[in-house]
């Protein structure tokens, strides 16, 4: 121990201070370590988990759809699931609607939130940024350019039940902030055990929308789920929050009833 101990001691002396090509290297093998700001769906983890649990599920949301990425990957491994993907801006839902998809995948213009109604979203293109939130993303505070639209919005339990879905095994969302919006508005799906499993996205955005990691852990853990950080080889399970997961790193988490947690993982 004392040797290991020296032998780092005698390496970090050696390593040139603040050289931004070490930082570069070494801050890019710490992400991958933990996970962290790898939104390739091959490499991030996300592909294996598809394949590992996809083969169960019926019913699939797909919040914050996009071009359709995502569901695409499920299909591949699930061709019978019935999937209604949400993806509210009009130009990528053009770009949604030339998939060309079987009559089982349900295309809503609309974006899930707390309630129906209409909201102002922030568009800076089809890079899949677009949010309910005025982001800032500059280091000096400003605002980058961007145009505002008027998107409709409804909520999971009112989709639920105009269409007579008792059940999600699969509710993935990619929301830019809103995630915790979402979950608020499915309240009745929630507390009734209706959602089997929930993948999010947790990154930056959730400081604009002044939420927490911790937030999802203390609305979802009380109701059964038990929490996961997707891993390019693993979901690794956190069974209390730590502060120290908060960090703000673009990363894929899952959420699922405990009871589902013995299949594949």
């Amino acid at each position: 121990m004392q040797l290991m101990y020296r032998l780092r001691k005698i390496l970090f002396n050696l390593t040139p201070k603040y050289n931004s090509t070490i930082y570069t290297a070494c801050k890019r093998y710490v992400d991958h370590y933990n996970g962290d700001n790898n939104s390739n769906m091959l490499a991030n983890g996300e592909i294996n988990f598809i394949k590992g649990h996809a083969e169960n599920w019926n019913t699939v949301f797909d919040v914050g759809a996009h071009r359709g990425h995502w569901t695409q990957a499920v299909l591949s491994v699930n061709s019978e699931a019935q999937v209604h993907c949400f993806e509210p801006f009009p130009d990528v839902f053009k770009i949604l609607l030339s998939n060309n998809f079987h009559k089982q995948v349900h295309l809503n213009q609309l974006a899930l939130s707390v309630s129906a109604g209409t909201s102002t979203m922030y568009v800076r293109g089809i890079n899949g940024c677009n949010s309910l939130y005025d982001r800032q993303w500059t280091f000096d505070g400003s605002r980058e350019d961007h145009e505002t639209i008027t998107i409709q919005m409804t909520s999971v339990d009112e989709y639920c039940h105009k269409h007579n879905i008792e059940k999600i095994d699969m509710m993935k969302m990619d929301v830019e902030g809103s995630e915790m919006n979402v979950l608020r508005g499915a309240d009745e799906m929630l507390r009734q055990g209706k959602i089997g499993c929930i993948q999010f996205e947790y990154d930056r955005s959730y400081i604009d929308a002044k939420i927490w990691l911790r937030d999802m852990f203390e609305l979802l853990q009380p109701l059964g789920y038990q929490m996961g950080k997707i891993y390019p080889g693993e979901v690794k399970i956190y069974p209390k929050y730590d502060q120290r997961l908060e960090n703000f790193a673009n990363a894929n988490w899952v959420a699922q009833l405990k009871s589902a947690f013995n299949k594949g993982d």
